[in-house]
């Protein structure tokens, strides 16, 4: 029977084992795998609990039991490792996160030592020790992994399979432990066993016991035996282990030529390897035969024209030739990467190593060729200043971008050792390609030194007498131009204005005084001293041109020369071409006047005092002529270029130009014209200033131009204007919109002038508007009516609401009777409780009457009529259930008093709507809703407000 259960269990968790490996093959999420294994779990749990279940248990359902709780071990320490990585709590140390598998691997080290004590001679006691070795080795730091493995060899039969993992797992066990000896001994029975996938790494490890041990050849051969066996499928390879260390046995047995010929013979590209033999023979052998390594590596790989290999032999040997100090096999090297670069092999993390190690190098050599005992062999330091030169042409090669820094750096070279012309031909080179790469990148650390460079340059060719006029403009106004605001610079200008001064470029010194004084105004006394020279050329030479464009410059402040000297320069051109101008006004020749202004406007040399002046006698000239247009156009042009406050003079004859424009009804221009004078003279005070705001204010509303008047209230504030001034105007134009009926205008202006319109226009309009668009049903503008009356605080906003409050109450209220059998006493109450409604009603309507509007009276006049017509029809269309034809007419004869009186009712409500309508002359839509009849329609005529019927011109023009 335990056989049995035995079998089923072992087949069940067979399968299960196959579909998880199904699963696991397949890659399945993250999630899946979490699922999967606590399946696994739970299946291992449900095993464990069955075999438990058994009492009297053999040695195989406990051995059973120890493997399940192996399995379940490894699972749960996974588990736990997973939650130690993602640990972020640095106070929870490690044996915190697995005190479970602890636990558990003691539980099953217990249970093996049971079964191995209970049952001494049984045949799986070996393979217990051997799982206990393992669990040891890989859940308790390994302490009793040696004891067990060696229990486990022991009890083992000899002819058992495990008897190879036991070996294997000692003699591994011994390798990282470093007890190479004891590894061999165990080693040399495990690669027996020619049938183990792992044999190929079994002869690597023993081929390093064997090394460590001395025993170099036989090393030697068991590595090279590792490489031949890991070429075949049957093994687990270790070919590229082999590939990494091999290099080391043949040096350490004095081989280093087979060596290179089995990299050579084996590898396709051995550059990787060739070169790690070479740096680990550095240390025991001389340069000539670590050279000769690499040298036969570089010949296969040319051969073979593999570029990739020849880089990194080449790479190798610029740190291999600098430190056994081979200066010109490191500089036959870097040629030779120069060239494999152009070939565009060179490239990504390669030539970055080549850069940097030329880089480092010629850094180096730099400082060598500088000292001063290297002055000593003319022709040695020439060769040596020649290799740095070639080795920075070859980084300007391969690393272009930073070309301007390695040609910098051949020009601080030739500085060095004093050959100053050549240098300075080098650092101009440089600078020319920062000027063109100004406006895509800019480095100004480095352009700085490159500047500074040429000036230290040029200080050491004056010295030596090589300076001449072409190298010094050159760096003055280079600097000047790169840093024109740099203290070198303040120094600079001078020099640079004397320079060109002297040789007569007159258009080159004028601009480095504009450039001096832009940047250095502090220095404005010696700048006036440098440009003096230059107006006095001017007026040596009687060059009219100059001086009146350079006087038209003092005036825009050019060096802030005195005003006195300005002003007579200016009176004395002014009178020279104003006088001939009058004179031909006089005579009536218009157009040759006007072509005489023009022709000054059009000279630019003249100063801009002079071309205000112009252009404000070409307004007055064009509005003699009566041409508004023209007057217009040079008038705005005056004022947008007068920067000098000359029109400013005139502002009494713009009052008058403004005045001129409105009689000629060219109110927009009269608007601009008003606004342009007082924005631009709004500090100012003047006696027209009040009057050309309201002329102002009173175009924009003429023109309806909402944006004009919010700017000019604005612009009332800024230019203290008093709006006292304008209170009249708006008064008498919000009565105008009320009158028709505008209220977007009302409400604007009374926006901006609260205090000079009353709120009750718009109260009064408002509530108009809002019994319009209720008799209409355009509930939302009704709304906003409200809205207004409310923001007011209207006591009308109460009775609106009072009266919709009582319409709403009432509207939808019926009055009715029961259809059940008749009865006196039933239908009594029913009358009297209709009676009561309508009473109710009529209580209510007199409270919302007692208001007394004019609106809202008939309107619940009539609403309460309509309420006894309701009722009327109500009760003549009752007929009492049960009663035949006789006795109902009996009961309408008996019941006509009341109709009567009821009707009476009606026509009396009606009378009183028609009567308020007609004695207080309401306007109102609702005159037809509410009198319908033929004969009241004659009586009481349907009467809009005038604002409804008429449409004024403004109204029509208004968007």
């Amino acid at each position: 029977m335990r056989i049995n259960i035995m079998k089923f269990i072992s087949y069940f968790i067979f399968i299960t084992l196959i579909s998880l490996n199904t699963y696991s093959a397949e890659k399945k999420a993250l999630s899946f795998e979490k699922n999967k294994r606590n399946r696994l779990v739970k299946m291992i749990h449900g095993e464990i609990k069955t075999i438990k279940k058994i009492r009297k248990r053999g040695p195989n359902l406990e051995y059973r039991l120890l493997e399940l709780y192996s399995e379940n071990l490894k699972i749960i320490k996974e588990e736990e490792n997973n939650r130690f990585l993602k640990n972020r709590n640095p106070k929870l140390k490690k044996r915190h996160f697995f005190k479970q598998s602890a636990l558990l691997n003691k539980k099953v080290e217990k249970l093996g030592l049971y079964i191995t004590k209970r049952w001494p001679n049984y045949r799986s006691n070996g393979a217990i020790y051997y799982t206990l070795a393992l669990n040891e080795r890989d859940f308790n730091k390994g302490k009793k992994t040696e004891y067990y493995l060696k229990k486990s060899l022991r009890v083992a039969p000899h002819a058992s399979p495990i008897v190879h993992s036991i070996k294997t797992a000692l003699a591994e066990l011994y390798y990282n432990d470093k007890k190479y000896s004891r590894a061999i001994k165990y080693y040399i029975d495990v690669i027996k066993n020619e049938g183990d996938e792992w044999y190929a790494k079994h002869h690597y490890n023993l081929a390093w016991c064997l090394l460590k041990v001395k025993r170099l050849a036989l090393g030697l051969e068991h590595i090279l035996k590792a490489y031949q066996i890991s070429k075949s499928p049957r093994y687990v390879t270790v070919e590229s282990q082999v590939l990494d260390a091999i290099s080391i046995f043949y040096i350490q047995n004095d081989k280093i030529n087979e060596g290179v010929k089995f990299y050579l013979e084996n590898v396709e590209e051995p550059a990787e390897y060739i070169t790690k033999m070479a740096t680990r023979a550095q240390t025991t052998k001389k340069f000539e035969e670590v050279n000769d390594i690499l040298v036969k590596g570089l010949a296969q790989a040319k051969e073979r024209k593999q570029f990739s290999e020849q880089i990194i032999y080449y790479n190798y040997n610029l740190e291999f030739y600098r430190t056994f100090k081979q200066e010109e096999m490191h500089l036959s090297s870097a040629k030779e990467l120069s060239k494999i670069y152009d070939l565009k092999h060179l490239k990504d993390e390669e030539l970055e190593v080549s850069i940097s190690s030329i880089k480092s190098y010629v850094g180096y050599l730099q400082i060598r060729l500088s000292k001063r005992e290297q002055f000593t062999a003319g022709a040695l330091n020439e060769r040596k200043l020649n290799n740095i030169l070639t080795y920075f042409e070859i980084l300007i090669n391969i690393d272009s971008t930073k070309k301007n820094e390695y040609l910098f750096f051949q020009a601080e070279t030739l500085y060095s050792v004093r050959l100053f012309e050549r240098a300075y031909k080098k650092y101009s080179t440089v600078l020319e390609l920062v000027k063109k790469e100004k406006k895509e990148k800019w480095d100004d650390a480095f352009s700085k030194k490159v500047i500074n460079s040429l000036l230290a340059t040029l200080t050491k060719l004056e010295e030596t007498g090589q300076s001449n006029y072409k190298y010094k403009t050159y760096v003055y106004s280079n600097h000047v131009s790169l840093w024109p605001k740099d203290k070198k610079s303040q120094l600079i200008y001078p020099k640079l204005f004397t320079i060109y001064f002297k040789k007569k470029k007159l258009k080159q010194a004028i601009n480095v005084v504009k450039a001096y004084n832009f940047h250095f105004p502090q220095d404005i006394k010696s700048q006036k001293g440098m440009f003096a020279k230059v107006f006095d050329h001017y007026v040596k030479m009687k060059d009219v041109q100059e001086i009146s464009h350079w006087i038209g410059e003092f005036n825009k402040g050019f060096l802030s020369f005195e005003k006195v000297y300005i002003k007579k320069a200016v009176v004395i051109l002014a009178g020279l071409l104003f006088n001939e101008i009058d004179k031909t006004i006089a005579s009536g020749d218009y157009a040759k006047a006007k072509q005489s202004y023009l022709t000054i406007l059009e000279n630019e040399k003249y100063p801009l005092k002079i071309k205000i002046q112009t252009s404000f006698r070409l307004s007055l000239l064009a509005l003699k002529q009566n041409d508004i247009a023209t007057s217009w156009k040079w008038l705005k042009y005056s004022l947008s270029i007068d920067t000098q406050q000359e029109i400013f003079k005139e502002i009494t004859t713009i009052d008058r130009v403004i005045t001129e424009y409105a009689q000629a009804q060219e109110f927009k221009k009269a608007l601009s014209l008003s606004y342009t004078s007082l924005n631009k003279y709004c500090s100012k005070e003047f006696k027209s200033k009040n009057s050309i705001f309201k002329k102002a204010l009173n175009y924009s509303i003429i023109e309806n131009n909402y944006k004009a008047v919010k700017i000019l209230n604005k612009l009332s504030t800024k230019c203290s204007i008093n709006l006292d001034i304008i209170k009249t105007d708006i008064e008498r134009y919000a009565r105008d919109f009320a009158t028709e009926g505008d209220l977007k205008k009302l409400k604007f202006y009374t926006a901006l002038y609260p205090n000079f319109i009353k709120k009750d226009l718009i109260n009064t309009l408002a509530e108009n508007r809002y019994w319009q668009y209720s008799a209409k049903n355009e509930y939302k503008n009704a709304n906003e009516m409200i809205n207004i009356l409310k923001s007011n605080q209207s006591n009308k906003v109460y009775q609106i609401m009072s009266y919709n409050s009582y319409i709403l109450q009432y509207e939808k209220v019926e009055f009715k009777f029961s259809n059940i059998e008749f009865n006196g006493d039933i239908f009594n109450k029913e009358i009297e409780s209709n009676f009561a409604l309508i009473k109710r009603i009529v209580q209510q309507g007199s409270k919302i009457q007692d208001f007394k509007h004019q609106i809202m009276t008939p309107k619940v006049s009539y609403f309460i009529s309509k309420k006894y017509e309701e009722f009327l029809v109500s009760i003549k269309a009752y007929r009492p259930k049960g009663f035949n034809s006789e006795e109902i007419k009996m009961f309408i004869g008996g019941m006509a008093p009341l109709y009567h009186k009821i009707k009476k009712e009606v026509d009396s409500y009606k009378e009183q709507t028609k009567n308020t309508i007609k004695a207080n002359n309401i306007l109102s839509y609702d005159n037809y809703n509410f009198l319908n009849e033929r004969n009241i329609r004659t009586e009481v005529l349907m009467r809009y407000p005038a604002s409804q019927l008429v449409i004024s011109l403004d109204n029509q023009g208004m968007k």
